[in-house]
Order: C-alpha cells, then structure tokens, then sequence
C-alpha cells in the first residue's frame, strides 16, 4: 500500500460499537471534509459533526469519501437496526 501523507491517517479502519464512536468519527470526517483532506463523493443520511454521542442516528447511514490527493476511496456505514458500522478504506 503506497503511503499518502494526505489521507494515512484514514488509512486504519475503525468500527462503531456506541453511538458515540460514530459521532467522533463523523466530527473528524466533517473536518477532514471542510480541511480538503477528503471528498464526499456520495452519502445517504451522513449528519456530520451533528451526529450525537447519545443516540444512533434514525436511520441508516452510508457515504463514500476520496483522499483529494491519491484519490484512494473510503466507505462509511451505520447499521441502525444492527446499533453498529464502521469506517475503512476500500481495497
């Protein structure tokens, strides 16, 4: 895997167990988005730096990034009925 000084911190995949384990991610991503780090190239329900510590969100959520640098792809997705996702990198 080629290094990319832009995006190698997403580069580790993170799951979401607690609604605030998702919230954090989304605040980073809201950041890394509002920074240029990243794109987002599609999403479903995605509520950002919104998300809450406290509860999952109403629905399912779902997006697809891009490094603005490498161009490497990276998907997110909340499971509700499941109280569960993650965030990784795809292959």
């Amino acid at each position: 895997m080629s290094k990319c000084s832009n995006c190698d911190l997403w580069q580790m995949p993170r799951g979401f167990q607690r609604a605030s384990d998702y919230a954090a991610t989304s605040a980073k991503l809201s950041e890394a988005l509002n920074r240029e780090v990243l794109n987002l190239v599609s999403e479903e329900n995605f509520e950002g730096s919104k998300a809450s510590n406290k509860n999952w969100p109403k629905c399912s959520v779902s997006g697809k990034f891009e490094c603005t640098k490498c161009g490497k792809g990276f998907s997110l997705v909340v499971d509700v009925d499941a109280c569960r996702g993650g965030f990784h990198a795809n292959p």
